[in-house]
């Protein structure tokens, strides 16, 4: 498509000026090199524009990559499969959406969102569930956990303990003793702690 518009570009510039010059134009010394710098423009606009829709099209192919779009449960896991991303899920739910992030090697976050409400901004999600690969990825991240002193942990079973603020009751952090995966769940409105506990227990990796 270029190449066609382009040389579409250069026999257009040849005929018209041919056509409307008069015979001392076009038989003056420097017309072809007038010609010839035309041609050179042409080609610089048409590369430039090439380069501009290129560039546009890799960032929304990053973007993609990123989760900025919004996934069907299946796309997120050929999504999390093709880019070998480890994330944890609730699996898929009717009536919902999800954005998949991973700009970050190490951590991974999972958005649940009402079907249409999807929002940077917008306070509609049902989950966001954040994962670390290991307690190192944990420690290196600022966490409004770490500024608080009031927090509850509790051993849900022998392998899975959990750590919750009782004065907001807006997320659970889940740790396990068999794997280092630390996974972070936060809510737009607070919760019971059965309804946590029993999300943290429905945990799995997307797969």
């Amino acid at each position: 498509m270029l190449v066609l518009t382009l040389i579409d570009r250069i026999v257009k510039v040849f005929k018209k000026d041919f056509q409307l010059l008069s015979n001392y134009e076009r038989t003056h010394p420097h017309f072809f090199w007038y010609l010839g710098i035309d041609a050179i423009i042409s080609v610089a606009i048409i590369i430039g524009g090439y380069s501009f829709y290129t560039n546009m099209t890799t960032d929304r192919h990053a973007l993609k990559h990123v989760g900025a779009d919004v996934m069907t449960s299946q796309e997120v896991v050929e999504h999390a499969s093709k880019f070998n991303v480890l994330a944890y899920w609730l699996g898929s739910m009717n009536g919902y959406e999800y954005t998949l992030n991973h700009t970050e090697s190490d951590v991974a976050d999972i958005f649940y969102w009402r079907e249409g409400s999807y929002s940077h901004s917008s306070k509609q999600f049902l989950y966001e569930i954040k994962t670390y690969r290991n307690q190192q990825a944990w420690d290196s991240r600022a966490h409004n956990f770490k500024a608080t002193t009031n927090i509850q942990t509790i051993h849900v079973d022998e392998d899975l303990t959990i750590r919750i603020n009782p004065t907001s009751m807006r997320g659970v952090i889940a740790t396990f003793v068999s794997k280092p995966e630390i996974v972070a769940l936060a809510y737009p409105v607070p919760q019971k702690l059965q309804d946590m506990i029993k999300n943290v227990e429905g945990l799995r990796p997307v797969q």
